[in-house]
């Protein structure tokens, strides 16, 4: 999952903290999961307060390579800078508030917007107003509005809230595991996308659940996982869960050398508030 909060909705009512009254359970009523009005105040309460990932490295190679994503309501754009750096900003020109950029691709010169074609440089600096002499408003100081970008090996991220932790004190153990896994230097083989028409929370809490692993796949992931083994870690905006793999599995996996010892003998499923699940097995990330 990256950003989308993909799920469905009933009439508006207000965003609701009740507890189902299921005796001896932690269960969200019902309304948390269909309710317009409660997806709408977590999309300002936590998505536009959080680290969001938002696009891979691999999408921002060369310079003036640029991708978009939405970060609860908000559009943003991520671009590589002509001077190499990365950089992020709402992805809104300051005139007339059209979208500046759709999709992804590269800007070989300058971000123009299709409205009234005012142009900014990909460092943000606005470069043009066409026929500026005769407009009487003050363009003075409306570059683009930068946001917050992080890296994390080849995952990128970004946070709309200057107030909001920084990304390393967020990402916690997430980086010095993709760090030992080298994933950085991992290539990008095949790529799938599929929208599951839920609530944003169920495939969260679904993809942190393994108690279901050895009944619903029983002759699937489970087989590649020793539970037994799972040593659980949770922080302050994360969890994971590390498990051995077992023998029948390793024999058949290659190209381990480059790992630490434990990590090539184990499998890292570890998720990241608020809708990120990072998968470490030796040698790959999914």
């Amino acid at each position: 999952m990256n950003t989308a909060e993909n799920g469905t909705s009933s009439a508006a009512v207000e965003p609701s903290t009740e507890r189902a009254e299921t005796p001896g359970t932690l269960l969200l009523p019902a309304s948390a999961y269909t309710s317009s009005a409660q997806l709408e105040a977590e999309r300002k309460a936590i998505f536009e307060r959080s680290w969001i990932h938002v696009g891979d490295v691999a999408e921002l190679k060369n310079r003036g390579d640029f991708i978009t994503a939405t970060i609860g309501n908000t559009p943003v754009l991520i671009i590589r800078s002509h001077d190499g750096e990365l950089r992020g900003f709402l992805n809104v020109c300051r005139h007339r508030g059209l979208t500046l950029m759709e999709g992804q691709g590269h800007c070989e010169h300058q971000l123009k917007c299709q409205y009234h074609a005012w142009s900014y440089g990909t460092d943000g600096r606005l470069l043009g107003v066409p026929y500026r002499e005769e407009f009487k408003a003050n363009v003075e100081n409306k570059n683009l509005i930068p946001i917050r970008v992080a890296v994390a090996a080849p995952l990128v991220f970004a946070c709309l809230d200057e107030n909001a932790p920084s990304f390393e004190r967020w990402a916690g153990n997430l980086v010095p595991a993709l760090e030992r896994a080298r994933a950085a230097e991992m290539i990008e083989l095949h790529k799938f996308e599929y929208e599951v028409a839920c609530n944003w929370k169920i495939g969260v809490e679904n993809a942190m659940d393994t108690y279901h692993l050895p009944f619903l796949h029983a002759n699937g992931d489970a087989a590649y996982i020793d539970a037994d083994s799972a040593v659980i870690e949770e922080e302050e905006y994360g969890s994971s869960a590390c498990t051995a793999l077992p023998e029948a599995f390793l024999a058949i996996l290659p190209g381990r050398d480059h790992l630490p010892e434990y990590d090539a003998v184990h499998v890292r499923m570890g998720s990241l508030f608020p809708n990120l699940v990072a998968v470490l097995f030796p040698g790959n990330l999914l």
